[in-house]
């Protein structure tokens, strides 16, 4: 009888450690998954990557003195001045068109 508990309880810590196997197997798999998505994203938020693409779009880099202020209300109100040099917004690149 005890030989039947003790069969019995050593299949049993056969079958979790044969489930903690597969499941640090999947854990691995998915940690570089993980790693490889970041990597992507980070190639994706590139600055040379976002040049490209505006070049493809016909942007152009412009010269500090084609460059100017243009004031633009986020806030939704009416008053059409800012009050802080933080509100202006500046772009880099400009159509030809």
């Amino acid at each position: 009888m005890m030989l039947g508990f003790y069969l019995w309880g050593k299949v049993q810590i056969d079958f979790v450690l044969r489930d903690n196997d597969k499941l640090a197997y999947q854990k691995k798999i998915l940690l570089q998954e993980i790693k490889d998505l970041q990597v992507q994203i980070e190639a994706l938020q590139s600055y040379q990557r976002i040049v490209r693409l505006a070049k493809k779009q016909g942007l152009v880099f412009v010269s500090p003195m084609q460059r100017s202020v243009l004031t633009v209300q986020t806030d939704g109100t009416q008053d059409p001045t800012y009050k802080k040099s933080s509100d202006v917004k500046c772009a880099g690149l400009a159509s030809l068109e």
